[in-house]
């Protein structure tokens, strides 16, 4: 507790010093005031927090795929999305595109060559079937992610289920 009676954060570091035959001598104790750490930490948590909610409601996930080795990372809310449980792992690139659309995979695609040979911004809207054969409608935004240590392998981007979205469209041009 400081003089102006706020509480502080504090790391407590205590080495026990021994003597050549090893019993202890004395020890020696660190203390430093971790407060604005913990306060910088539970600032990041908050935000993180908050953008946790505003993917799942937005119904949105997010992704990474390294272009060279075609390594990928889908978040939770990806999985929740394409129907398929975190413990499958991220589909590699030849299971995802088989699960894409036949008539949408050559679009797909040509949009992810896009965005890693001219580095930058692209969208496009695909079909995607879930496990349980469903059917989904996605808008993805993605872009190769900025020069780090000289390289550039990664595009990262968002997947949208704009499935309600599509389907009232077609029921209004239906009515």
């Amino acid at each position: 507790v400081r003089k102006d009676g706020q509480f502080v954060w504090v790391q407590l570091n205590v080495s026990l010093v021994r003597d050549a035959s090893g019993q202890p001598l004395h020890s020696i104790s660190q203390i430093q005031d971790i407060t604005e750490r913990r306060t910088i930490a539970a600032g990041r948590e908050e935000i993180l927090e908050r953008l946790r909610l505003a993917l799942k409601t937005g119904r949105l996930g997010t992704f990474r795929r390294n272009l060279a080795t075609g390594e990928g990372q889908w978040d939770d809310q990806s999985f929740e999305l394409m129907g398929r449980p975190v413990s499958t792992g991220t589909p590699n690139m030849e299971e995802f595109f088989s699960m894409v659309h036949p008539e949408d995979r050559v679009k797909l695609m040509n949009t992810m060559n896009s965005a890693a040979a001219l580095r930058r911004e692209v969208f496009c809207s695909f079909r995607f079937f879930r496990p349980d054969g469903s059917l989904r409608h996605f808008d993805t935004h993605a872009m190769v992610e900025p020069e780090a240590h000289g390289r550039r392998d990664w595009i990262t981007g968002v997947f949208s289920d704009v499935s309600e979205i599509v389907e009232a469209q077609q029921k209004l041009k239906h009515a």
